[in-house]
């Protein structure tokens, strides 16, 4: 009881003073990691049910196109699936993470993700970067503006000069992204920016908060499944190989 009342006490405190503490997010480094120890800085109930806070995560958060990570946090031999992620409106740079069942404050935690399904994700996303890259060599005119990297549902939406021949635009399109592709482009992160910009080599960067590949190659071949004009934007819907 009195562990549980200094744990309060101290997600109280917390709030208070100057709202929620931040969260590291390590997937900004590391893709591929699937484990990370971390400590749990804030606990509480909302809306959504009951989260945890921690110093550091390794789950990322469903935004910008990207689903969130699946997995479950051990503390204590106890085990807790993650089921659901958030960032709230009061804390962006926090991360809760919603699990049945309490962990107090001050915890020591092992986080685990299914490394599975953060690598699809993290190919889908990058496949629509690369996207709107290849569409930029074909024509200058053409901008990625939008995009969903969910499986069985990822498009790229373009804005500019729609090309008038959307078929051969589209075999265009497949062969230029799957040749960049093969080039093994490596990917940089840039941090002096909010959200940071991925770049694939010296291509066009984009804002993003999302999992990345390390270089081109990883994403694998990319099919185009789709490409329709909507009003004045262009929706290209692509897969890529599982």
């Amino acid at each position: 009881m009195i562990l549980k009342n200094l744990s309060n006490c101290i997600s109280n405190f917390n709030k208070l003073n100057g709202g929620f503490m931040n969260t590291i997010r390590t997937y900004y480094e590391n893709t591929k990691l699937s484990e990370l120890s971390a400590q749990v800085i804030d606990c509480g109930e909302d809306e959504n049910g009951s989260y945890v806070v921690c110093d550091k995560t390794i789950f990322h958060p469903q935004g910008g196109g990207q689903p969130d990570d699946q997995g479950i946090i051990e503390c204590a031999a106890s085990l807790y699936k993650v089921q659901k992620l958030s960032i709230p409106k009061e804390g962006p740079d926090v991360i809760k993470h919603y699990i049945e069942g309490r962990i107090d404050v001050g915890s020591a935690v092992t986080m685990k993700i299914d490394l599975e399904a953060r690598w699809l994700f993290a190919r889908l996303h990058s496949a629509g970067h690369l996207l709107s890259n290849a569409a930029g060599l074909i024509s200058e005119n053409l901008d990625g503006c939008q995009g969903n990297h969910f499986p069985n549902q990822s498009f790229v939406r373009f804005q500019g000069v729609l090309p008038s021949d959307l078929q051969s635009f589209k075999k265009e399109l497949e062969e230029k992204v799957n040749e960049l592709v093969k080039k093994d482009i490596p990917v940089s992160n840039r941090f002096d920016s909010n959200p940071r910009k991925i770049q694939f080599g010296d291509l066009r960067e984009y804002p993003c908060g999302g999992t990345h590949v390390s270089s081109s190659s990883e994403i694998g071949d990319i099919t185009i499944r789709r490409i329709k004009k909507e009003k004045d934007l262009l929706k290209v819907s692509y897969d890529v190989k599982l």
